[in-house]
């Protein structure tokens, strides 16, 4: 906002150069006046007081020039904010997104811990009844120790994750139990790559703020070209009064109206070095210009390629989320059976436990993934930004744990115990 304000000062002090400019001198001091023979020389206290107004006539377009690159630095001033908006709402939701799926991802690893360690007490049970066997015990303390190191990396993700939450919002009152999550935005995506690289050409704001820098600087090149090779035509009108000036007693009064035509010329030619160097800035202008659209647009592709990616990933991702809860139940129903081992059920809870936590977060991707692309097109607002309710934490399979209470028949004997 302040640099959109200062362009707007700006551009009022470069209308400001059509104005009239009002200056006012006085002065008064001794003056000594040794007139030719036949003369009598004079020496009086003068004083004089001056009222002038110029006017600027014409100064072949330079001011003009200055208008024009003073409006285009406003419009370029408001594309900065509009910018500046649009990232920080990226930065916003994805540190939101982020601090809610930290969340979820922590309750899924103390899920997994939970049930890992009351497995791991069942089958402690078996072992002491004489139906389990000590290598399995064994394997669940294993399988534990890994639940309790994946559930501590989430308590460490979830911390940074609130963190940067902080940073960006400060410490406002949040309560994440319940917390919804981040849905896809209202304004439907491009539907194509094309569409999406038309879209930011002509819209990405940074593009545009580049484009409006070269213009600008060409508005320079003309503003300097008529200040070094033009005169500057000006009218003004001045009013004297002076009180013993010139040696000449008493009071005069003049009112003078002229037309004033200026041209400054260095005889180094620094006129012609000045407009080289306008040229030089505009040239570097186009330049990074053209090397940043090619960078934009590339990244542009990236973001799209990020979200085709995304949405693949996110469909896998839940498909292997379902089929490992299917095997899960079916694990556990051979498990009463007495035809799957404990290791079977552990390494089956893991599996989905880990497949729900990489659908989450692809999911997670996948939403911030249709954001970051609305903003490279530059058509991201706070009106496109959706929440849905959190899933509910599914359980480990549609089994019950306690199911597994009951023991399981002897490995090989095929009698119930």
């Amino acid at each position: 906002m302040a640099g959109a304000d200062g362009a707007r000062n700006a551009l009022r002090v470069s209308y400001g150069g059509w104005y009239p400019t009002l200056s006012l001198s006085v002065n008064g001091g001794r003056e000594n006046t040794d007139k030719p023979p036949g003369n009598p020389s004079t020496d009086m206290a003068a004083k004089q007081l001056s009222l002038r107004a110029t006017q600027l006539i014409w100064d072949f377009d330079a001011t003009n020039a200055d208008i024009r690159r003073s409006q285009v630095s406003v419009v370029r001033a408001d594309i900065a904010v509009e910018r500046t908006r649009q990232e920080l709402l990226v930065e916003g939701l994805t540190a939101y997104a982020n601090l809610v799926r930290a969340h979820r991802l922590l309750a899924y690893a103390k899920q997994s811990e939970d049930n890992i360690r009351r497995q791991t007490g069942l089958e402690e049970v078996r072992l002491q009844e004489g139906f389990g066997f000590t290598t399995d015990v064994l394997q669940a303390k294993s399988q534990l120790a890994g639940a309790q190191a994946r559930r501590v990396v989430a308590q460490e993700a979830m911390q940074n994750a609130l963190s940067r939450f902080q940073a960006f919002f400060g410490h406002v009152p949040f309560q994440l139990d319940g917390a919804e999550v981040l849905a896809a935005a209202r304004t439907p995506l491009p539907p194509t790559e094309a569409a999406v690289v038309d879209e930011a050409r002509r819209h990405n704001p940074r593009l545009q703020e580049l484009a409006l820098t070269t213009a600008a600087a060409q508005e320079s090149v003309s503003a300097t070209r008529s200040r070094t090779l033009y005169p500057r035509v000006e009218g003004f009108v001045e009013r004297n009064v002076k009180h013993d000036v010139a040696g000449l007693p008493g009071r005069q009064d003049e009112l003078l109206f002229k037309i004033q035509v200026t041209y400054s010329l260095n005889t180094g030619l620094t006129a012609i070095n000045t407009i080289r160097l306008a040229e030089a800035d505009l040239r570097a202008a186009d330049a990074t210009w053209a090397d940043q659209e090619r960078s934009t647009l590339e990244a542009v592709r990236n973001s799209w390629t990020r979200l085709e990616s995304a949405r693949t990933q996110a469909a896998l991702l839940n498909d292997q989320a379902s089929l490992a809860a299917g095997f899960l139940d079916v694990a556990r129903a051979e498990r009463e059976l007495g035809s799957r081992s404990l290791i079977d059920i552990l390494t089956g809870e893991t599996t989905l436990i880990n497949a729900r936590s990489d659908a989450l977060a692809a999911e997670t991707e996948l939403v911030l993934a249709g954001y970051r692309l609305l903003a490279t097109t530059g058509r991201l607002s706070s009106t496109d930004i959706q929440l849905k309710p959190a899933p509910r934490l599914d359980p480990m399979g549609r089994r019950s744990l306690d199911d597994l209470s009951r023991p399981a028949p002897r490995r090989g004997t095929g009698r119930q115990p």
